[in-house]
């Protein structure tokens, strides 16, 4: 701030009516704050909002199955769909959006429905996006599916790696993302 700005600073809360004039900064910071305290859906989701949430009666078993996974494909309510971008301050057709409704833990390792496993991610920012989440997912249900054999992925580890920290997960099996993803800018349907 130069000498010039802080003046002007100075002669606009000095002199009369000071005091009303702190009070009135004082309440629209206050008011701004309460944005602040909405998250922003980013490379991981806030987990105050989606700290993840696994199906409790699903198993590895039935999860490895393909005649069964399949009919394993809950919906999403519209109303659980727009809460969850609500709470992220966020509409599926506006910045940062393009969006996907992502599941933290994802359906292939026993996710749930609930709006505790939802969030919005964007599937077009660079490097950490939906369809970098997509293949670690595919990696996690084969190394899940692998069976008897040795050094096998236990279903219950899978969920908490993903949930703790996807993006960490992905690196501990794959090479960072070394190119953007060609995305048009808004999709046409939620």
């Amino acid at each position: 701030m130069n000498t010039r700005q802080y003046g002007a600073w100075r002669a606009v809360l000095s002199g009369p009516g000071w005091e009303r004039k702190m009070r009135q900064l004082f309440i629209l910071l206050v008011a701004f704050s309460g944005l602040v305290g909405r998250a922003n859906a980013g490379d991981l989701p806030d987990p105050k909002f989606t700290p993840g949430a696994a199906d409790p009666n699903v198993t590895a078993t039935e999860l490895c199955d393909e005649s069964k996974v399949k009919t394993r494909r809950p919906s999403v309510t519209a109303a659980v769909r727009n809460s969850v971008y609500n709470s992220y301050g966020m509409q599926w057709n506006k910045a940062p959006c393009p969006c996907e409704l992502d599941y933290l833990i994802p359906l292939e390792l026993g996710g749930s429905s609930d709006a505790r496993n939802l969030w919005p991610q964007p599937t077009c920012t660079f490097p950490w996006n939906s369809k970098e989440k997509d293949q670690l997912e595919g990696r996690l249900h084969s190394d899940v599916c692998s069976g008897a054999l040795e050094g096998a992925l236990e279903l219950k580890v899978a969920q908490q790696e993903i949930a703790a920290n996807w993006i960490e997960a992905y690196k501990r099996r794959f090479e960072p993302p070394i190119k953007a993803l060609n995305c048009k800018p808004f999709p046409s349907r939620p």
